[in-house]
């Protein structure tokens, strides 16, 4: 299950923007380094999954789901300029 609502920026690229459950959205023209920021409005944990990462096509998939507990919990991400991306 996901969360139900989630908040996120593309810091100093973006304005804070919500994603409802379900939802799909794309960021794109983000220079690297950059720093993505993300919670659940509801206040609930956060688990940030990454994915189909496309160096070709400097692409990459990003699944929200509900943390199963603080240890796990996220809501940041870095894009290196490398390509690789840090999930917090």
């Amino acid at each position: 299950m996901g969360p139900s609502e989630i908040t996120y920026e593309a810091i100093a690229a973006t304005e804070p923007r919500t994603l409802a459950s379900g939802e799909e959205t794309v960021l794109s023209g983000l220079s690297a380094p950059t720093t993505i920021s993300f919670y659940e409005k509801d206040g609930g944990l956060t688990q940030a999954t990454v994915s189909d990462v496309s160096s070709r096509d400097d692409a990459f998939t990003v699944e929200f789901t509900q943390a199963p507990t603080l240890d796990e919990d996220s809501n940041s991400m870095v894009l290196l300029e490398t390509g690789n991306i840090f999930v917090f």
